[in-house]
């Protein structure tokens, strides 16, 4: 619970980032944006890494480590990163209020764009982050790179809601 706790700070605390620094929101900063993404890293992002993480570490064992640790990052970027992006997207835009077809509309705004800046960043990340720390600080390790992720997914979930939907906000 605690981590997913310190999970929705890091993405509410990217969200603010994103709005202040970023997008240079002063004026017309949006709290309920930044407590939709609090809510989303507390209540999914958080709890979804551990399990992950605790599933990877369980089910991906090999005598070689070298194969153990390729397979372990192939199936984190080959399947939870595009479903979690996915979700991410589709999950901000339910609590945005869009309907289905807008969600879609977003999808496939943000979704590629934010897939292809996962794939610069976060295989890398995860070779170093399985290798070298333990399973319990996994996760941490995760969350600590992900504060200038979550502002970077926060810029481009925004860029693809205002692109297909300008009243949202």
């Amino acid at each position: 619970m605690p981590f997913a706790l310190t999970t929705g700070a890091l993405f509410a605390s990217g969200d603010l980032i994103a709005q202040v620094g970023v997008e240079r929101k002063t004026s017309d900063y949006n709290p309920l944006r930044t407590a939709r993404l609090g809510l989303f890293g507390s209540c999914v992002a958080g709890p979804a890494m551990v399990s992950w993480y605790g599933l990877l570490s369980r089910r991906i064992v090999f005598e070689n480590r070298l194969m153990a640790l390729l397979a372990r990052v192939s199936l984190d970027q080959l399947v939870f990163a595009p479903t979690f992006i996915a979700i991410f997207f589709s999950a901000t835009g339910f609590m945005e209020g869009l309907t289905p077809e807008a969600v879609w509309d977003k999808l496939k705004s943000g979704y590629p764009t934010a897939l292809a800046g996962n794939y610069k960043l976060w295989p890398a990340v995860q070779l170093v982050n399985f290798y070298l720390v333990p399973l319990h600080h996994q996760a941490l390790v995760v969350n600590t790179i992900a504060l200038g992720w979550n502002t970077y997914l926060s810029v481009i979930n925004q860029r693809s809601t205002f692109k297909e939907n300008p009243e949202s906000t």
